[in-house]
């Protein structure tokens, strides 16, 4: 765990090292990263699968934060964007949690990033009396962890966002990208040409395991790859992709 959550931090200085990244505390960083991983991965979430109380309470978690930090919510019903899928005969309910922060600039303030991260997992299997949960700390409670801290460290340093920022904690990632999917296509809060990029972040905590990291699709922002590389090397982080 404590390797999980060491690169959890790094991926999140890395993330922030524009704006002051020196000023984080990494012991407490270390802290709420371990708090928020431990929480949404504990039994009681029972895998955050589809239908289960356990992901109405992930849910909820991720909006108190969004609500703590004085994020805007998504609409004037608060953060969640709620959609329904058809499995089978069932009608299920899904919800994404959205939360995002003005920026200061008259101009650029138009101009939309969106850090994701999806909080869904695979829930549980019964296998005669013994029920198996799907914990998914990597799948993606860190992802999820390192966005609620970015989320935080943002809402308290407004005065540098020229740009407007978008958090997202997708549902229905492992059903096939159906919470991305609900946001690109029927969100009522920004035009798709007003989101300029976008930051995925999903399973960043095996950083051992993997021995790097990756960051697909970086070389699609210019100078993305080169900024990538030198943050990377001035972190000893090794970046394989």
């Amino acid at each position: 765990m404590f390797l999980k959550i060491k690169l959890i931090i790094w991926l999140t200085i890395f993330l922030l090292s524009g704006l002051k990244a020196q000023e984080l505390d990494r012991f407490q960083l270390e802290h709420l990263l371990r708090q928020h991983v431990s929480f949404l991965a504990s039994d009681s979430l029972e895998g955050r699968g589809l239908g289960t109380e356990g992901k109405i309470l992930a849910k909820h978690y991720i909006a108190d934060k969004f609500s703590e930090f004085g994020l805007l919510p998504y609409n004037s019903e608060g953060y969640f964007q709620d959609f329904y899928l058809r499995i089978g005969l069932a009608r299920i309910q899904a919800t994404n949690v959205v939360g995002y922060l003005k920026g200061n600039d008259p101009i650029l303030a138009n101009e939309y990033l969106v850090i994701g991260a999806h909080y869904d997992h695979l829930g549980m299997e019964e296998d005669g009396h013994t029920i198996r949960i799907f914990h998914g700390a990597d799948d993606n409670a860190s992802g999820v962890a390192a966005m609620i801290e970015l989320a935080r460290y943002f809402s308290g340093h407004r005065d540098f966002l020229k740009r407007s920022i978008i958090f997202i904690a997708f549902d229905a990632e492992e059903s096939g990208l159906l919470g991305s999917e609900h946001f690109a296509g029927y969100n009522d809060l920004v035009e798709s040409s007003e989101i300029k990029v976008m930051f995925s972040l999903d399973m960043v905590g095996m950083y051992a395991v993997h021995q790097g990291i990756d960051m697909k699709g970086i070389s699609l922002v210019e100078g993305g790859e080169q900024i990538a590389l030198d943050i990377a090397r001035s972190y000893q982080i090794n970046l394989k992709k």
